[in-house]
């Protein structure tokens, strides 16, 4: 591996010549400059990054803690935020929780061991624990979708309790009435909101929220949101609509209601949550709640470069994108 000894021989310069050259620590000429840098060039020279971050007491990396990249609405987020770190030349790392607590504290400590300059966080799990550890941490902190109470972070997320309200109302505003919902376990944040604003929904159409249309499924997965299907139309089999709290579940949905010979969306109506692009190619087409993931990921990451750098001070700043109904082939007028 060629070494900066080999670039000042090439160029023909002094060791110190070469340093200034490529830290950008002091004035060159321009002549000597390019000559170093083509001769960098030609011995496809890699700078030392441990090396450079000593110097500059910055590693140009920033950590990232995710529920499960399996996920498609995960996925996206982290393409979007990767590439606001690739403009910025800042090397991403992605650690996954799975939506254990235990997991992602220890991430949090195996993220701040390798000096990461800040970090992007999916909340997950016990919060309490989670703040705890945070306070202590002395690296700027973003969170993104799902975001602990009590802890001062720039934070960007989506009005959750309002675009469950949306889904609920527009299941309503074809003429539905027995709406079920498809939700996961209450501890990961986002999804009570969003139950919420299908409750409100229904009460403000004087329907009763009764509690066995409501399934949970064991996790965000195809399978469970099958299985939570059938569990609920085990029990309620009278219903003509469903909201599922992502767009993964829905899809699980989905299958159920084409294995039962149920049409969607002649006899079933389904809607979910998130905006996924694997939405717009399942058959029919899914109706969601789009969340503005591009925005999302973009904001985040931005807010966390902007405190590494200083131009981003005082307290943490929550902003709420708004959520936007996409209307597909998957929810029709109630049937007869």
């Amino acid at each position: 591996m060629p070494t900066i000894k080999d670039i000042a021989r090439a160029a023909g310069v002094s060791y110190t010549t070469v340093s200034h050259v490529l830290n950008d620590s002091r004035p060159v000429s321009p002549k000597i400059k390019q000559s170093v840098q083509d001769a960098a060039k030609a011995l496809n020279y890699v700078p030392s990054g441990v090396a450079r971050a000593l110097r500059r007491r910055t590693t140009g990396t920033i950590g990232m803690l995710l529920a499960n990249t399996a996920d498609p609405f995960f996925a996206q987020l982290v393409s979007e935020i990767e590439e606001v770190c690739f403009q910025n030349q800042v090397s991403l790392l992605l650690c996954n929780s799975y939506e254990d607590s235990v997991r992602q504290e220890a991430h949090i400590r195996s993220l701040l061991q390798k000096r990461v300059d800040g970090l992007l966080i999916s909340a997950v799990g016990d919060f309490t624990a989670l703040v705890e550890l945070l306070r202590k941490v002395l690296v700027p902190v973003v969170f993104v979708d799902r975001i602990p109470p009590g802890f001062d972070a720039d934070a960007v997320t989506v009005d959750q309790e309002r675009a469950g309200y949306e889904a609920t109302r527009h299941l309503l505003e074809l003429g539905h009435r027995r709406i079920g919902c498809i939700t996961g376990r209450s501890n990961i944040s986002v999804l009570p909101p969003r139950v919420g604003g299908y409750r409100r929904a229904l009460q403000e159409a004087g329907i009763k929220p009764h509690a066995h249309w409501i399934a949970e499924a064991v996790d965000l997965t195809l399978e469970s949101g099958y299985a939570a299907t059938e569990y609920l139309f085990n029990r309620s089999p009278g219903l003509t609509a469903l909201f599922a709290v992502t767009d993964v579940l829905a899809i699980g949905t989905m299958r159920y209601a084409y294995q039962r010979n149920l049409s969607v969306p002649g006899a079933l109506s389904i809607i979910g949550f998130d905006g996924v692009e694997l939405g717009r190619y399942v058959l029919p087409a899914l109706t969601s709640i789009a969340q503005p993931i591009r925005e999302l990921g973009a904001s985040a990451a931005t807010y966390l470069l902007e405190r590494i750098r200083g131009s981003r001070v005082g307290p943490g700043c929550r902003i709420v994108l708004p959520a936007k109904l996409i209307v597909r082939d998957s929810t029709g007028p109630a049937p007869l």
